[in-house]
This record gives C-alpha cells, sequence and structure tokens, in this order.
C-alpha cells in the first residue's frame, strides 16, 4: 500500500535514487538531510515510515532513530548504512530501537521487503 515515507540522508545520490524508486512503486516520498530536520519533519509530515542514514553530520543516525522511537514507538525505522558489522547491527537494532539496517549500496528489493512489511 503507498505510503509517505522519509528518506534521511546527507548524500544527495541517495536521497535522489531513493526518491525515484519509491516514487516509481507509487510513495510519497519527502527528504530530510541531517538529524534535526528529521526530526522535525517527522512531528510536521508524520510520514509512514523512516529510512535513515547512520553517518550524517551533527547528531548521528542511532540518537536520531533513539529519539524517534521514545516519542512515536510504532513507527517503522530502517537504518541505512555501509556499516555491516555484527556490532554495527546491533547498535542499530538493541541501541537504538530500528526496525531492520539495511547495508550500503542498497538492495531495492529489501528495500520493498522492509515497506511492505508494515
Amino acid at each position: 500500500m503507498p505510503g509517505k515515507i522519509l528518506i534521511v540522508d546527507d548524500d544527495p545520490g541517495i536521497l535522489h535514487i531513493l526518491k525515484f524508486f519509491l516514487n516509481k512503486k507509487g510513495h510519497e516520498v519527502i527528504q530530510a538531510v541531517d538529524g534535526d530536520e528529521c526530526i522535525k519533519k517527522v512531528e510536521e509530515e508524520k510520514p509512514d515510515m523512516v529510512f535513515l542514514d547512520v553517518m550524517m553530520p551533527g547528531m548521528d543516525g542511532w540518537e536520531v532513530c533513539k529519539r524517534l522511537k521514545a516519542a512515536s514507538p510504532n513507527l517503522p525505522v530502517s537504518m541505512c548504512s555501509v556499516l555491516s558489522e555484527p556490532e554495527e547491527i546491533e547498535r542499530s537494532l538493541r541501541f537504538a530501537g530500528a526496525d531492520d539496517h539495511l547495508t550500503k549500496p542498497l538492495n531495492f528489493n529489501k528495500v520493498l521487503d522492509f515497506v511492505h512489511s508494515f
């Protein structure tokens, strides 16, 4: 079911390609480039889910995710990162409370699996 998806990444290329892909699948996409903007967009735009980069300037994605989950525990959040070590994935899932951790480069089938799981 199409929904509103927030993509948060400081890399314009990632924002562009993920937005293009999700738009083609019928989803409305909003974007943010850092943690503060993400939190603001979640409050204002009420997205159905969030794809969140880990390594960003300022507040990292793990801290952003913790704050999002504290305010909206049912908001699905997938971390997206080049970090792929088991401890980093565990940090995303256990420490930050994310629902998933996708590694970059993103596999679009896994992106869709996450979207369709909610």
